[in-house]
């Protein structure tokens, strides 16, 4: 159904319009001389629903009541639209007071000319200039200024003027109060991650984190003031010229007490607590508590203090701790001198000339060592020691008197500990058999040395628990009284040695002090097969129990071969209760194969902690060292028991007829009154004196035994200028 209302120019015109169903329409037709008026309480007061009203250009549609459009209402020059729908303003809406609400869908509300909008809501705004005087909320805001500078000016009446920014999880705002600017990131705290950012070129450059750390190239910061650069790092602090770059360090009350200063002289300064504590200076040298540096060759560092002054080099326990001398970058020119402690051994070392070699060495003892000679206006000695300074004999293994066992060329103590080369003994713990062990002089000997011990197994044997088997040297108590044990003065000795073995492994040497019942037992490994090692091992003092000052034996050293295991005992380097005969766990067993061999020599004992040169005695002196605790009236390297006359004792029968006797001096003072056998040189192996004259073999006696000497007795009658003669071999050993 449609209505046509033409009205009048004078008067009004009422419609009733009754209720009929489908699309209405009520057209207002224009007249530009006219206005039209439509008076009724309600338009659809017959329940007629216009889906489509019409007014036209210069037409006038009052209605006291409602009108309900369910579509669309097209107007033109209208004063006031009050509209639950869309309105589409062509030429503008332009609001002189109270203010403009669009909510729903919307476009957005576009300002081409000077706007003061009062209570804007909005999605989109874009203006060319706008002046907001209340507030604004939105989703998108857009300005362009135009031609002029100014793009968007806020403005509150109240302390603070804030923008609120907010998405559909956060609230961030930019707050002007008083002087103070504020960028607040997640105003309402809800979210404890949140951040600042600063981006260029749609990269993040800079950021604030929750924790308050600011990232430069980073966006994980993990300090207050975190740089990062995917090359070189750079931080530059520029002053300008003529005046200081200054870095201040410090807390609360004492802001500026630590800086770093880089002055106008090119200086770069450290200082602490307010005061100057190191400069490197425009020439490069490191000054620490000075600005005035040292002598001219030696003033790339100085160091001051008003009182003492010094360096400290602090290394590991058992490391070195250095200072050397270079005039290269590289080979043997990096360490042409140099000062090194060795906190291991407690020694300093002085090294010089080629390749830095060691020059002098000084120990924990006061001991000093060098290497070339020394020269000195003046020598002015404590304590001077013209004594040989090793304390064991015949470690050079020169001296065999013995040559060899009885009717053999070699000794083969099988279950025995029998004396072998001059003063060493084996050590046979529980009767081990050695069984077919054949010990010998040999001529195997490493630079220096011409003669050594050789034990040459021959068949396998297994010790049982309790045997165990090596060769030792005893050494008398008196001859050890300058190592002052029992004393706090306790010295420190120094055993060296080589051996060579084509059984490779770990061996022991077992030092027993059998006056006081202690011992150390140290260790040492062969580890290249026949070929001659040298091996050193530093002996404590014992503080605790003294040596006896007499002709007993005072220490005992044993060259450990095999053990059972029931002796073993863990190694140690310091002094322990116990005097049993042992060795450790890894002692090897020298007769696991009857093709292995052990040498020996070199054997020095020496006060102190370094091992020094060994000392060569003349063979005079080594056998009269011997001949303290065996001598033999045979050539030295005549084997006792040998059918010879060469060097016997020959005397006439002074009785007619009676009992004859000789007066036998010996060579050298026994260390005891020894033992004394005599042999007959007409026969081999045959103990006794002979009668030259008769043939005959005679029994004897040793009477009025002494350190020097004894009377020599054959037993029986025998007439007047008879010959006698015989060999003897005196022994005294420990």
């Amino acid at each position: 159904m449609a209505l046509k209302l033409k009205g009048s120019t004078s008067g009004f015109v009422g419609l009733d319009a009754p209720a009929v169903s489908g699309n209405n329409t009520l057209i207002l037709p224009e007249n530009s001389g006219s206005a039209f008026q439509l008076f009724a309480n309600d338009i659809t007061a017959g329940v007629t629903t216009f889906t489509q009203v019409t007014v036209s250009r210069n037409g006038d549609l009052t209605v006291p009541g409602t009108i309900s459009i369910g579509g669309t209402l097209t107007y033109e020059d209208v004063t006031s639209v009050d509209s639950v729908g869309i309105v589409t303003a062509r030429s503008g809406v332009r609001i002189n007071g109270g203010g403009l609400t669009i909510i729903g869908d919307t476009t957005g509300l576009k300002a081409t000319g000077i706007s003061t909008l009062v209570d804007v809501s909005a999605r989109n705004i874009t203006g060319v200039a706008v002046t907001f005087t209340g507030a604004l909320s939105g989703t998108t805001a857009s300005f362009n200024s135009g031609t002029t500078n100014t793009v968007a000016t806020f403005t509150s009446s109240d302390s603070g003027a804030v923008i609120n920014i907010t998405d559909n999880s956060a609230r961030s705002s930019i707050e002007q109060n008083g002087t103070d600017l504020k960028i607040i990131s997640d105003t309402d705290a809800s979210d404890a991650d949140s951040t600042i950012k600063f981006q260029v070129d749609a990269s993040t450059k800079a950021i604030i984190n929750s924790s308050g750390y600011f990232g430069l190239g980073t966006n994980t910061p993990q300090r207050l003031l975190h740089l990062q650069s995917t090359g070189d790092a750079l931080a530059r602090i520029t002053s300008a010229d003529g005046n200081a770059a200054y870095l201040e360090l410090g807390d609360v009350s004492d802001p500026d007490g630590g800086k770093i200063v880089y002055d106008t002289g090119s200086n770069l300064t450290l200082y602490t607590a307010s005061s100057e504590r190191l400069r490197i200076d425009s020439s490069g040298r490191l000054l620490i508590g000075t600005t005035t540096e040292g002598y001219a060759d030696a003033d790339n560092l100085t160091i001051r203090d008003s009182g003492n002054c010094g360096i400290t080099i602090r290394s590991g326990t058992s490391n070195y701790g250095s200072v050397f001398f270079s005039d290269a970058t590289s080979g043997s020119g990096e360490y042409d001198g140099f000062v090194q402690y060795d906190h291991i051994n407690q020694k300093i070392t002085f090294g010089a000339g080629a390749s830095g070699a060691p020059k002098l060495s000084i120990n924990s003892s006061s001991n000093a060592q060098f290497t070339g000679i020394v020269t000195a206006t003046q020598f002015a000695a404590t304590t001077i020691n013209n004594s040989r300074k090793n304390l064991l004999i015949n470690g050079e293994m020169k001296v065999n008197q013995r040559v060899g066992s009885p009717g053999l060329s070699y000794f083969n103590p099988v279950t025995s500990a029998i004396y072998t080369l001059d003063r060493w003994k084996v050590m046979n713990g529980s009767s081990f058999d050695t069984d077919s062990a054949h010990i010998s002089k040999s001529t195997q000997s490493p630079a220096g040395f011409g003669a050594s011990m050789k034990w040459d197994i021959g068949n396998t044997e297994t010790p049982s628990a309790n045997q165990n088997c090596g060769i030792e040297q005893k050494i008398e108590g008196q001859n050890l009284q300058g190592l002052a044990y029992g004393t706090s003065s306790a010295k420190t000795m120094t055993l060296s040695f080589y051996v060579y073995s084509n059984k490779l492994g770990t061996y022991c040497v077992h030092i027993m002090q059998e006056d006081g019942t202690k011992y150390q037992m140290h260790e040492y490994t062969i580890s290249s097969s026949n070929t001659w090692e040298k091996k050193t091992i530093k002996i404590v003092g014992n503080t605790a129990n003294a040596i006896n000052d007499d002709n007993t034996t005072g220490l005992r050293f044993i060259w450990v071969l095999t053990v059972g295991s029931g002796d073993t005992v863990a190694a140690t380097s310091t002094w322990a209760s116990g005097g049993d005969l042992a060795g450790t766990s890894n002692q090897v067993n020298l007769w696991d194969n009857g093709s292995n061999y052990w040498y020996l020599t070199g054997c020095q004992l020496e006060l102190g902690d370094v091992a020094t040169a060994y000392e060569h005695p003349s063979i005079g002196e080594e056998l009269a060292l011997c001949e303290r605790y065996y001598e033999k009236s045979y050539d030295l390297a005549t084997r006792p028991g040998t059918n010879t006359t060469a060097g016997s004792v020959m005397f006439l029968a002074n009785r007619d007829p009676g009992t004859a006797h000789t007066m036998l001096r010996f060579a050298t003072r026994k260390r005891a009154q020894p033992t004394v056998t005599a042999y007959d040189p007409t026969q081999a192996n045959t103990t006794g004196m002979a009668n030259v004259d008769d043939g005959t073999n005679l029994s004897y006696s040793m009477n009025r035994m002494g350190e020097m000497g004894c009377t020599a007795y054959p037993t029986g009658s025998i007439n007047l200028g008879k010959f006698i003669q015989f060999h003897y071999i005196a022994e005294s050993e420990l």
